[in-house]
C-alpha cells in the first residue's frame, strides 16, 4: 500500500485521521517496539538446558542427546567438548560410536584435573 500510493500524502492521511480504532492500533504498535526484545538462546545454551532438563543425575550417551535436538552433530559435539573443557561434564566411557557424559558435581569441578599420559605414568619393569 505504500509503494503503490504517494508516501507524503499517505502519511499526512495517518496523521489527520480521526478514527479510533486506527490510533489504538497505531498506538499499541508505536508500545510493541518500545518493550525489550527477548534475547535470543544461541544453540550452545539450548544444547545445556537440554542436558540440564533431560540428564540432570544420570550419565547420557551422545545418542540420547542428538535425539532431543536438531542441532546437526558435529556442531553437538563441538559444544560437548566445550562443555568438557570448562570442566562442566565429563566423559565417562566410549560405548560403540557414542560417548557417555555426566553433569560434573560442584566439589568435583574445583578439583585441577591432570592428564597423566605414558611418559608421567611410573613404569614398573
Amino acid at each position: 500500500m505504500i509503494r503503490s500510493t504517494n508516501r507524503a500524502e499517505l502519511i499526512n492521511d495517518v496523521l489527520q485521521t480521526d478514527d479510533e480504532d486506527f490510533l489504538t492500533t497505531f498506538k499499541l504498535f508505536k508500545l510493541q517496539h518500545k518493550q525489550p526484545k527477548q534475547q535470543r538462546i544461541n544453540q550452545k545454551e539450548q544444547v545445556w538446558i537440554l542436558i540440564l532438563k533431560y540428564f540432570p543425575t544420570e550419565p547420557f550417551e551422545t545418542k540420547e542427546l542428538f535425539a532431543k535436538t536438531i542441532i546437526d552433530r558435529s556442531t553437538v559435539n563441538q559444544f560437548l567438548n566445550q562443555f568438557k573443557a570448562e570442566n562442566k561434564i565429563k566423559r565417562c566411557r566410549k560405548i560403540g560410536v557414542h560417548y557417555r557424559y555426566q553433569i560434573v558435581k560442584n566439589e568435583e569441578a574445583s578439583k585441577p584435573q591432570t592428564k597423566t599420559d605414558e611418559n608421567t605414568r611410573p613404569r614398573y619393569f
